[in-house]
């Protein structure tokens, strides 16, 4: 494979993919193209940084970047894994309170025919998935497609797999989001990391992540892997 790309400490930064055949990297999402399958991680609906917070210029932005996506794969399946929202502002769940939140919900889920919301570490923090979410929406933890596992990262993998698609970490190398995978990750599966959609919140370097991430915490040492540019 030719690679363009720069060189960073033990890794390189590709232009080309590094995912597996017909795993398409776009916009910070994933398409599955052999499943019509659009994944996207760690979008935050809710207040995520500390400066001023503009939730309708922030929402529309996210809106309009996924939507993107959407229509350029056409999926018949949209699966947001985890943390699509964030922790309580003010004391206000943004589950309940939040509705600008849950119509742009609604718009993508109405533009697929199959639509899951799959829990991450701030659902967990908001005591899980409302009832309210619970009754418009398909919920669950992970997502298994054949030999592909996908859940947000927070927890050990539910299944064994040969793939596992987790998010969670907020990858970035130099200041760039970017897609991390290594093909014998975790347990002999390959992992493959998803940047975080939302731009209003952290990113880390792999290598000094001491957040709770079973797959890098068990897994092969976070310099085996390799990474993208997203």
């Amino acid at each position: 494979m030719k690679i363009i790309g720069y060189l960073y400490p033990k890794i390189l930064l590709y232009y080309m993919t590094i995912l597996p055949k017909k795993w398409i990297p776009y916009e910070k999402t994933i398409y599955l193209e052999d499943y019509y399958i659009l994944i996207v991680s760690d979008i935050h609906l809710g207040r995520c940084d500390s400066s001023e917070f503009d939730k309708e210029f922030q929402y529309n932005e996210k809106y309009e970047r996924l939507n993107n996506s959407i229509e350029k794969f056409n999926p018949k399946t949209l699966i947001l894994n985890g943390d699509t929202f964030y922790n309580q502002f003010n004391g206000c769940n943004p589950m309940i309170e939040d509705e600008y939140a849950i119509s742009i919900l609604r718009k993508w889920r109405d533009s697929v025919d199959e639509f899951l919301l799959l829990e991450g570490n701030h659902e967990l923090t908001l005591d899980g998935f409302t009832d309210n979410i619970k009754d418009e929406f398909n919920v669950g933890m992970y997502k298994r497609v054949d030999d592909i596992l996908i859940h947000h990262g927070h927890n050990e993998p539910a299944q064994e797999a040969k793939h596992n698609i987790i998010g969670h970490v907020h990858p970035r190398r130099d200041g760039d989001d970017v897609f991390h995978y290594c093909s014998n990750g975790y347990e002999g599966s390959s992992v493959t990391i998803l940047p975080t959609f939302c731009k209003y919140v952290d990113g880390v370097d792999i290598d000094y992540y001491d957040g709770i991430c079973p797959i890098l915490d068990d897994g092969i040492d976070s310099k085996e892997y390799k990474c993208m540019k997203a």
